[in-house]
């Protein structure tokens, strides 16, 4: 959707809580409501940032952003999309990669204009088609040089994507320690000292280790072990912690997200995620006010 495109009709419905139910409220459930329909409207925001196009992209680095901010745009999706299907176990795993597309952002935006860290960003991202490519070369060279058809697919398929990322020779890229791009962990960390714990936390559900097997797919009771084919309880600190640290970083970057030095296109979008954002602080007070009187 080019700028020009852009009209008022689009705009998410802002949706506000019931700030006096929530006062009075003596169960999670309509917090959970209200996290809910702001994770949506979050989801919507991110989206139609990402769709705008200021001007056509031919600089990579920006593009890395803008890609980014997509992949953002689709993982609240998907979170909104869970929440409303009541298929909400793998919640968990989709924030796992929410917080290392936020945190591996943070880490792009904060370059210092060399273009440094989107290098390592992007070698760092081509060392599994270069080992792939290697395991190829080996396998022809023992065959005396024949190629089959799927390995020069496969060939021409690695040289486009480094191509595309503006490396020509994916096998020149260094070892992964050379390259100088920080650990996940290290990255994490700048959204917050407590954040990675939440980030191990997902993994739990992406491997299936037992925790994810006790909270979401088994009862035990009394010794006895059930499946469990009922979806668990899903609770408002996942979705208000997913909603704040994607407005915040889409709000106050968006000038850099869309290549634009305009101020009254960049408030267009900074204001009313600023209120946004607003809304979310004061429902996860809420929250955390009901929590507290529960003990």
């Amino acid at each position: 959707m080019n700028l020009t495109e852009f009209t008022e009709d689009m705009l998410p419905e802002r949706y506000e809580p019931n700030w006096e139910k929530l006062t009075h409220s003596k169960s999670e459930a309509p917090h959970m409501e209200a996290s809910f329909y702001l994770l949506r409207e979050t989801a919507h925001w991110v989206s139609l940032v990402s769709s705008i196009h200021v001007a056509p992209i031919t600089e990579r680095n920006l593009a890395v952003n803008r890609g980014m901010l997509v992949r953002l745009a689709k993982l609240t999706r998907l979170l909104v999309r869970d929440l409303a299907a009541k298929e909400s176990f793998q919640q968990m795993a989709v924030n796992r990669s929410v917080l290392e597309t936020v945190a591996t952002l943070l880490y792009l935006l904060g370059d210092a204009g060399n273009g440094e860290r989107y290098d390592q960003y992007i070698a760092s991202g081509l060392i599994a088609e270069r080992e792939l490519l290697t395991t190829i070369l080996e396998n022809i060279e023992k065959r005396n040089g024949i190629a089959l058809p799927i390995e020069m697919r496969m060939q021409r398929s690695i040289k486009k994507a480094a191509a595309a990322a503006g490396v020509d020779d994916v096998s020149a890229i260094p070892g992964r320690g050379k390259i100088g791009y920080p650990s996940i962990e290290a990255r994490i960390k700048l959204l917050g000292d407590t954040v990675y714990d939440s980030y191990r936390q997902g993994s739990v559900e992406v491997h299936g280790d037992w925790n994810d097997l006790y909270r979401n797919h088994l009862t035990y009771q009394d010794g006895v072990y059930s499946p469990r084919l009922e979806d668990y309880e899903t609770r408002p600190q996942l979705p208000l912690a997913t909603s704040m640290l994607v407005i915040s970083t889409v709000g106050q970057n968006v000038g850099k997200l869309l290549g634009s030095t305009d101020a009254s296109f960049i408030a267009a979008f900074e204001e009313p995620l600023k209120d946004l954002g607003g809304r979310v602080v004061r429902l996860d007070r809420a929250h955390e006010a009901l929590m507290q009187q529960q003990g």
